[in-house]
Order: structure tokens, then C-alpha cells, then sequence
């Protein structure tokens, strides 16, 4: 498997990176809901996941978040007012696959897709 990670940039000061793997990346407002915290009114308590996509060979971000988030510029329709999918722990949200070079924009927080290889 190819590998791939987001560089977080946090307003315009610090910055890290969130490897990524098979495994769902969780990102949220509070730590206890998410694998990777971001600390903004804005920003849900979990908001997005990050998923590995089997079948695409790349990853999917869905957005489940009641402020969406921005994708290379374009607004995510997020899950604000949408039921719980009838799988547990999962909800419902706009998805879209992610690319090298894709930037992913919520709050003062700014992510940037990269591929490792």
C-alpha cells in the first residue's frame, strides 16, 4: 500500500503530521472523540474521517461535521441535519476521495494531503 499523510497547519504558526493508514483517522474538536484533535469552535466534536477506500485504492474523506468543511475550495454538505446511518457508529455525510495535493480547510486549520512515497 502506498503511503500517504496530511500536514496540519495551524493557522499560520506551527504545523505536524498525521500519517495514514487502513485504519479510519478520526478528526475532531474534543480528543476523546477523535484521533486527532483540532482545537476551534468550528470545528465539531467529530467532524471527518479519514477512510482508506479499498476498491478506489485511495483514501475518502467524509465529512460529518454541522460546519462543514472546505475541500480544494468547494464547501462539504456535512451531516448537520442528517440521521444516523443505520450502521452503528457510522453517519451519514458527503464523501469524496482524496488526492496528493488536495487541501482540506476548517476553521484556522488548514490540511494538506501528501503522498510519502
Amino acid at each position: 500500500m502506498p503511503q500517504f499523510a496530511v500536514i496540519v497547519h495551524v493557522a499560520d504558526s506551527a504545523s505536524f503530521v498525521v500519517t495514514l493508514g487502513l485504519k479510519r483517522t478520526t478528526f475532531g474538536r474534543l480528543r476523546w472523540y477523535s484521533d486527532v484533535p483540532l482545537a476551534d469552535v468550528l470545528v465539531a466534536k467529530c467532524h471527518f474521517f479519514i477512510d482508506w477506500d479499498q476498491t478506489a485504492l485511495r483514501h475518502e474523506l467524509i465529512d460529518v461535521g454541522t460546519n462543514s468543511l472546505k475541500v480544494n475550495g468547494r464547501f462539504m454538505a456535512g451531516a448537520a441535519r442528517w440521521p444516523a446511518d443505520s450502521i452503528p457508529g457510522r453517519r451519514k455525510g458527503e464523501r469524496t476521495l482524496v488526492a496528493p495535493g488536495d487541501a482540506i480547510k476548517i476553521g484556522e486549520y488548514r490540511l494538506e494531503y501528501i503522498a510519502l512515497d
